[in-house]
């Protein structure tokens, strides 16, 4: 009778231990497997709001503030894909410029306006071992689209979520090369990583999505004839991933980034200039197929 009971508090123990949150918890698929056929739209829009500069050259230095913004709208039309990769696609860039003012102390602001070589283009992009080429579709790229191609490694964007399935309190880190790709950035030398943690899954707009909350703590270069650029970001945010599409409908990050930007200027010397603000980055995430 002794053994019986013991037995029976034993069961009723490991079943209560099982009953408790984080335990036997549901688990996700959420890596992103593309397929021939599909089309991913992807808008992206950063903005840096007065940010305090510092511009110095030689024994000459003044203060100042910088307002940024920037929007990126791509479509990836898949062709090829393998093992939920593809492997030949083309991509239109639908939007990509940027707008700045810049307001040195005592001085008119400067407006500037750049757009991207390769907006309203269309890149045909394939990938042969694991290396990819990308080309300009109906023309032959001017240097400064060459420029901008040449910087394609990797034209696909990494994927936020691990290659492995994960349960709501699960958490995972993305590091080097990939970090690079997921945020879409066209810094060298990148140091740091993205904290990832899976908060929750709710229904937002009719749709099951996974809640991930991201710690982002990043540096890189970039670096041309007579320019280099570093830049470091620190931000937290949120990711609003579809449980069945396994794309992130939407992303949303903000925090502190700094730049410091060294520019070599003929017959004049090393002008520097230091800005650091608060930014913001929103991304949406949308797929059909034909």
């Amino acid at each position: 009778m002794t053994l019986s009971l013991s037995r029976t508090y034993f069961l009723l123990t490991i079943l209560y231990l099982c009953c408790l949150p984080g335990c036997g918890e549901k688990s996700y698929d959420l890596q992103l497997a593309v397929e021939a056929g599909e089309i991913y739209r992807i808008e992206s829009d950063f903005r840096l709001e007065n940010a305090d500069i510092e511009i110095s050259q030689g024994t000459d230095s003044t203060t100042g503030s910088q307002t940024l913004t920037s929007r990126e709208v791509l479509e990836y039309d898949i062709y090829e894909a393998e093992d939920g990769q593809p492997l030949a696609m083309k991509i239109s860039y639908l939007e990509s410029w940027q707008k700045q003012n810049l307001q040195n102390a005592g001085n008119v602001p400067e407006y500037s306006d750049e757009i991207s070589p390769l907006q309203a283009r269309t890149l045909l992009c394939k990938k042969s071992g694991k290396n990819w080429g990308s080309e300009l579709v109906g023309s032959i790229p001017t240097p400064e689209q060459t420029e901008v191609i040449n910087t394609l490694i990797n034209p696909w964007p990494a994927d936020l979520a691990p290659d492995h399935a994960v349960s709501i309190g699960d958490s995972w880190v993305v590091t080097g090369e990939a970090l690079g790709r997921l945020i879409g950035s066209e810094l060298q030398n990148i140091d740091g990583e993205l904290k990832a943690y899976f908060e929750q899954v709710i229904e937002r707009d009719g749709t099951l999505c996974a809640v991930i909350s991201v710690q982002l703590d990043l540096s890189g270069t970039q670096t041309t004839e007579n320019n280099t650029r570093t830049v470091k970001f620190s931000a937290e945010g949120l990711t609003y991933r579809s449980v069945s599409d396994k794309i992130d409908l939407e992303s949303k990050l903000s925090g502190t980034m700094t730049t410091r930007i060294s520019e070599e200027i003929p017959s004049e010397g090393v002008l520097i200039m230091i800005s650091q603000g608060p930014f913001t980055f929103r991304e949406t995430t949308t797929k059909t197929k034909y």
